[in-house]
């Protein structure tokens, strides 16, 4: 029984805390996109290059790609 109450107790505190967490940061966006004046240069995400394989082509780009590919595998691509 004992268990069951700390139990139901930690999982209504940690709820509490992520209500409360949500509530303020949705506070703070509210608050300063009303205050903030952007300078500077714009955010850019850092991210790793990913290689992807060329996808198979369908209908009239398929006998162009059937002749790509008696030349050799599918190259990849930078996205």
């Amino acid at each position: 029984m004992l268990i069951f109450l700390f139990g139901n107790a930690l999982a209504f505190a940690l709820e509490a805390l992520v209500a409360g967490v949500q509530a303020l940061r949705l506070e703070f966006y509210e608050l300063f996109s009303r205050l903030f004046e952007s300078e500077g240069r714009p955010f850019r995400p850092w991210h790793l290059p990913v290689l992807r394989l060329t996808a198979p082509a369908v209908g009239a780009e398929a006998s162009a790609a059937r002749a790509g590919a008696e030349r050799g595998p599918a190259r990849e691509e930078e996205v």
